[in-house]
Parts: C-alpha cells; sequence; structure tokens
C-alpha cells in the first residue's frame, strides 16, 4: 500500500493497528514506519510526532532519532533538530551521520565553527568523504581560517583537501587554472555520472 497510487491507506492501516495493538511490543515499529510514510508525504508535524513516539519505546533507536531531526528541520526547527541530533550523539550507533547532519545544518544556519567541529569529527572516524571535506575547506574559507585546507585529519594531506575543495574554493586555493580545471573535474566526476550511463536506454 505504501508504494501504491494511494499511500493514505497504508497510513490509515497503520493507525488502525496502533489503535487495536499500541501496547505490543513491535508498536515502536509500527511508529516508525509511521513517520516515514507521513514524511515522504510531507506531513512533517505528524512525522515528527510519530518518530517521537518511536523514540518514547526505543530511545536508542537512532534512526528515528535522525528522522525526527529531518523533520524538524522541515517545520523550520533548528535548534530542535540539532538538540535530537546532539542528544542521540551518546549512542555512537550512525556516529558519522549524525555528525555530517549536525554539520550540515549548522553550516546552513550561518553556524561555522560548530559546524567545522562537526564536519572535523566526522572526518576523524572515516576520512574517505570527500563531500564532507569539500564542506568542511569552504567554511573554514568562510570563517577566514586560512589555509583552509589544513584540516588536522590524518589521513588527508593539505593537498588531498584542497583537490576536494570543490570549484568555487578551489578559486580561492589555486591561481593555476590547470589546478582549477583538475578540481572542477573531480567533483564533477563525484557528481554526475559518467557518460556512458547517461547514453543508456
Amino acid at each position: 500500500l505504501a508504494e501504491s497510487v494511494d499511500p493514505q491507506q497504508a497510513i490509515l492501516l497503520y493507525g488502525n493497528w496502533l489503535l487495536l495493538h499500541k501496547e505490543a511490543a513491535e508498536s515502536f515499529a509500527i511508529w516508525f514506519n509511521l513517520g516515514v510514510l507521513y514524511s515522504g508525504q510531507g506531513q512533517h508535524l505528524a512525522a515528527s510526532d510519530a518518530f517521537r513516539e518511536t523514540l518514547q519505546l526505543r530511545p536508542h533507536l537512532t534512526e528515528a532519532a535522525i528522522n525526527l531531526g529531518t523533520a524538524l528541520e522541515a517545520l523550520g526547527q533548528t535548534e530542535a533538530a540539532l538538540g535530537v541530533w546532539k542528544q542521540s550523539l551518546g549512542t555512537k550507533k550512525h556516529w558519522i551521520t549524525l555528525q555530517n547532519q549536525i554539520g550540515r545544518l549548522a553550516e546552513n544556519s550561518g553556524r561555522l565553527g560548530e559546524a567545522a567541529e562537526a564536519l572535523r569529527n566526522s572526518l576523524l572516524l572515516d576520512h574517505n568523504q570527500p563531500d564532507v571535506v569539500q564542506h568542511l575547506v569552504h567554511i573554514r574559507q568562510r570563517m577566514a581560517v586560512w589555509p583552509p585546507n589544513r584540516i588536522n585529519v590524518p589521513g588527508i594531506s593539505e593537498l588531498q583537501a584542497a583537490e576536494q575543495c570543490g570549484p568555487l574554493a578551489a578559486l580561492a586555493l589555486f591561481d593555476d587554472p590547470e589546478q582549477q580545471a583538475g578540481v572542477a573535474a573531480e567533483w564533477i566526476a563525484r557528481k554526475l555520472p559518467k557518460v556512458e550511463t547517461l547514453c543508456k536506454g
């Protein structure tokens, strides 16, 4: 039903189940699925309520906390979203995802120091995240922290950070047009499918 032309029928079915079995052990999963459906329908307030119910029953279900923060962000509740994600960091589950979400939303909110700290924490656990490197370098540029590509993450040299900085940041890091073009090419390769894929079908 959720994949049909009328997902509201799935929402109704989950709601009816909860009326009859709200004390059942698996009800947390029903609340979670209901929240996902509400989110897919753009019903972010209902989604946030469903994910809160999920967390009441399973406080350490990080997936529900991630989705709750996303729903709250969609409602314009930036502080509440950041609060949910930060509180969930204590579980260590999906820690990288949580740090990236905090970094993204903090950056969008102009809280650059907070964003930089979260993204660097993410890279300390997994340095193979070019998009995170790109945003961290750009944030450091906006903060006038120079050199912005000196991010102090083991496994990522200053040159590597510069090469993953994206086309806009490259304009401030490189004077050589060939180097700027190389950074742009690397960024395009990450963001767009290969030509062969575009030509299929």
